[in-house]
């Protein structure tokens, strides 16, 4: 069996009160997510979350919705 692999899915990636969302996280809480996981597993597209390259584990992040946010904020950060 090989190494483990995982989707994480995120609603938006926003500053408290940019929005009246209720399921966020800040920026900088998401690259400290982003950081830690890179510690540990690949981060990788959700299309090569079934490769196996380099035996390491891996993450793939996906959005649930088409929120601005995730372009502006998220996407440069990944």
């Amino acid at each position: 069996m090989g190494a483990p692999a995982l989707v994480l899915v995120y609603h938006q990636v926003i500053e408290p009160g940019a929005a009246d969302a209720s399921m966020f996280v800040r920026p900088d809480r998401f690259a400290e997510q982003l950081a830690a996981l890179r510690r540990v597993a690949d981060v990788v597209p959700l299309a090569s979350i079934r490769d196996r390259a380099s035996g390491r584990p891996r993450v793939a992040i996906t959005f649930d919705d088409g929120y601005l946010d995730n372009v502006d904020i998220a996407a440069p950060l990944l």
